[in-house]
């Protein structure tokens, strides 16, 4: 008989609240932006040629929460591999969740550590490209 982890309600209100909350902080965030398209615009054609360090910071920024997910991931992926157990010992579940052991947990660890991986990559790849376009349109290559 397959061991299962039973759901905690607790956890699946904290789930729909976050994403209610990011999901309605994104859609402000979204209408800001777009309500202030021309002010960013113009402060971006002012500033590309002059201060380009500015403009770094700003891309990084954006780019952090990546960096945030990407660690997350690879951290989760070894606490994993470390237990050889999915869900964790003591994890909060929102749905009744089949427990798996040994190799089938190592290999799902090692599957979240290279999507974390692949995900760096990715993440340095586009600074890489806005570092790149940056330089070239702002006279600087």
């Amino acid at each position: 008989m397959t061991a299962v982890q039973k759901a905690d309600p607790g956890a699946r209100r904290k789930a729909i609240i976050l994403v209610s909350v990011l999901s309605a902080l994104g859609g402000a965030l979204i209408v800001l932006f777009e309500s202030n398209q021309q002010v960013i615009s113009e402060w971006l054609e002012m500033n590309l040629a002059t201060n380009s360090r500015a403009l770094n910071a700003v891309f990084l920024v954006m780019l952090a929460p990546q960096f945030f997910v990407t660690y997350y991931l690879f951290a989760f992926g070894r606490r994993i591999v470390r237990a050889q157990r999915f869900p964790l010992p003591g994890q909060s579940v929102v749905r009744d969740t089949k427990i798996i052991l040994s190799n089938e947990a190592v290999r799902r660890g090692r599957v979240l550590q290279c999507v974390a991986v692949a995900s760096a990559v990715i993440t340095c790849c586009m600074m890489f490209a806005v570092w790149r376009l940056l330089h070239e349109f702002g006279g600087q290559a």
